[in-house]
């Protein structure tokens, strides 16, 4: 069985409608588990990628920090 990240932790970020970024860390504090290693993963196919897409924003990497970005159009 896949073991899947509790994003549901991190719905405050999302709800306040603005970009926000979140380290390696904190990612895994929050959600109970580390980012994916794989980088094209974690920004295409992972939950964060497809919850950030359903929220309205667009996710990116710097050097392990991940940065959600606002859409606006």
């Amino acid at each position: 069985m896949d073991m899947k990240p509790n994003l549901e932790n991190l719905d405050y970020l999302f709800d306040n409608n603005t970009s926000f970024e979140l380290t390696d860390s904190l990612y895994k504090k929050k959600t109970g588990l580390p980012l994916p290693q794989n980088s094209s993963y974690l920004l295409k196919k992972s939950a964060l990628a497809k919850k950030c897409k359903e929220k309205g924003f667009s996710l990116k990497l710097k050097e392990k920090t991940i940065y959600c970005e606002r859409n606006y159009w």
